[in-house]
């Protein structure tokens, strides 16, 4: 962790007003993420009479990449691929907690949009498209958790300009996905077969530093 909290130190100490104070976002753009925070996936189980959420959370990695044009003068359209790595998270049912799972992962591919404002070269950038989550067993067995479903992220932040090229900077990041229902058939303790629906929803805030190519 000392690294990047070292590039974060660098960048926030960094003048707001960088050599290219006149710049204008045109063209290309090619952008990059690189960071961590915290990531939770609620499933809810409902059947005819009952109704019960089982989280389970952690912190890990969080890394995105964007690639594009500008639509006109600092607005940017692009495609998106985001990818969350979390390990060990905690699932917790009622008062028991445990760690079934080695590793979650969470996985958008979709398009968006980015608005940078200058000349402070603040950003907001928006993007949805299709989402899953997978689980990695202690046993080594993986699969996907639930169907495919839809997210999206919104993230806000600033850059640096290093040249008329390259732009540097730090940004916070909010992900939201709901992942497709599962339905599948249970017997209870009396013996009474329930159809039981599960329903996934994936949240994640978390910080970034990021880089893009103009």
């Amino acid at each position: 962790m000392r690294g990047p909290i070292a590039i974060l130190s660098l960048l926030l100490s960094l003048p707001v007003a960088g050599p290219c104070g006149d710049f204008v976002h045109r063209g290309f753009y090619l952008g990059f993420g690189y960071g961590g925070g915290g990531s939770v996936l609620e499933t809810e189980y409902t059947a005819t009479d009952l109704s019960v959420t089982v989280p389970t959370a952690g912190t890990g990695m969080a890394v995105d990449a964007r690639i594009g044009t500008a639509l006109r003068d600092d607005l940017i359209l692009h495609g998106t691929v985001i990818q969350h790595i979390v390990p060990g998270p905690t699932t917790r049912s009622g008062s028991v907690s445990e760690t079934p799972l080695n590793e979650m992962d969470f996985q958008l591919l979709g398009a968006g949009v980015t608005r940078y404002f200058m000349p402070a070269n603040l950003f907001l950038s928006g993007s949805l498209g299709l989402a899953t989550v997978s689980g990695y067993a202690d046993t080594g067995e993986s699969g996907r958790i639930g169907n495919n479903g839809f997210g999206f992220q919104i993230k806000a932040g600033k850059e640096w300009r290093l040249n008329t090229t390259w732009g540097l900077g730090v940004a916070f990041d909010f992900v939201w996905a709901r992942i497709g229902a599962d339905s599948h058939r249970e017997t209870d303790s009396y013996g009474r077969v329930l159809d039981v629906e599960e329903t996934d929803t994936y949240r994640h805030v978390g910080v970034q530093l990021t880089a893009a190519l103009h």
